[in-house]
């Protein structure tokens, strides 16, 4: 097993490392599927130290769910990792606290610094979840993003990456350093609410988002449809997906993501539904965000695959689609002041 390293590089001592080690035990994905599994069981049998079943409960499960994805892909992914809008100072630290307490453990130095990478070696000996060469459940069930960062070479690799620019800096170290605090100020709230709201809230949001993220890498790699060509890697598989869409807030739109990494919009056809960049143009109507990026019509036909009649008029309803998005985009051009 390999040491825990601190942010300059040296080696914790023994009694830090093993407390951290227990704490990363405790929160960890695996604590919490073995826990939603307990519950459920005592459910299904009628226990009556069961979770209690309402449809407010459920209700907040749902949202509790929707806010965790929609924090890690219009946060970490599509900004942190990509920049494809701007946003309050304010909102960077709500989305980023939120990525941090997400149960898929992929922190936000990972989305700054190697999810760009996964673009670079798509399914290559290099890319570090490709089932086409890990297979679906290595990746589905995959759980060791985070440690990218603890490792010398990782370190090493953050500090001199032009991605990481120096206004993160300070900000981020912090919450990378304080993640565990997070997390456990995160439990302690869920668990002052009570044994239920715990489980619905936190628990059962948790497992079901560390699932959906993984979707895209294994399930958005394998079935669906690729109407262009990626960038970096042209043998890239990414597909466009419409289940995994759905559970994953437009992310299964994969192929276009690849295609167009920069864009803040992942469904460019009308039944490419993208919840996550319809709640940013909301925020973008509040000014909480704005100049939200989408491809433009000459960029989407360069890369567009297709040449029959048929794949001419899905061009069309491309172009349609992001000129749709273009003028959206000059509507949400300045933040509003109060959140300055």
């Amino acid at each position: 097993m390999s040491r825990l390293l601190r942010w300059d590089g040296s080696e914790m001592d023994m009694l830090t490392e093993t407390f951290i080690r227990s704490m990363r035990l405790l929160f960890s994905t695996w604590t919490k599927h073995a826990a939603v599994l307990v519950g459920g069981t005592l459910i299904v049998k009628g226990s009556k130290h069961a979770p209690k079943v309402s449809k407010w409960l459920i209700l907040g499960s749902v949202a509790s769910y929707g806010w965790r994805v929609f924090a890690s892909h219009a946060g970490g992914h599509r900004y942190f990792a990509h920049m494809s809008f701007k946003t309050t100072k304010l909102f960077e630290l709500l989305l980023a606290m939120t990525v941090q307490v997400s149960a898929s453990n992929e922190n936000i130095v990972y989305w700054i610094n190697f999810h760009e990478f996964h673009h670079q070696a798509c399914e290559t000996e290099d890319d570090i979840h490709t089932p086409w060469r890990m297979g679906f459940w290595a990746v589905q069930l995959q759980d060791s993003s985070a440690n990218l960062v603890t490792t010398q070479e990782g370190l090493e690799r953050l500090f001199r990456t032009d991605l990481l620019q120096f206004r993160y800096l300070n900000d981020l170290v912090w919450l990378r350093n304080r993640q565990l605090e997070i997390k456990a100020c995160e439990h302690l709230f869920w668990l002052l609410c009570g044994k239920d709201v715990f489980f619905w809230g936190c628990l059962v949001p948790n497992v079901l988002h560390f699932h959906a993220i993984r979707l895209t890498n294994s399930a958005a790699h394998l079935w669906g449809y690729r109407p262009y060509v990626a960038q970096f890697q042209s043998e890239c598989k990414a597909t466009n997906n419409w289940w995994v869409a759905i559970f994953n807030g437009g992310e299964g739109w994969h192929n276009n993501h690849h295609a167009f990494m920069g864009s803040a919009k992942h469904g460019f056809m009308w039944w490419e539904f993208d919840w996550v960049y319809f709640g940013l143009l909301i925020l973008g109507k509040l000014g909480v965000v704005w100049d939200i990026k989408v491809p433009t019509q000459e960029v989407l036909e360069a890369r567009y695959k297709g040449s029959s009649k048929r794949d001419l008029g899905i061009k069309r309803l491309y172009r349609l689609e992001c000129e749709s998005a273009e003028s959206k985009r000059k509507l949400t051009a300045q933040p509003a002041a109060w959140l300055l």
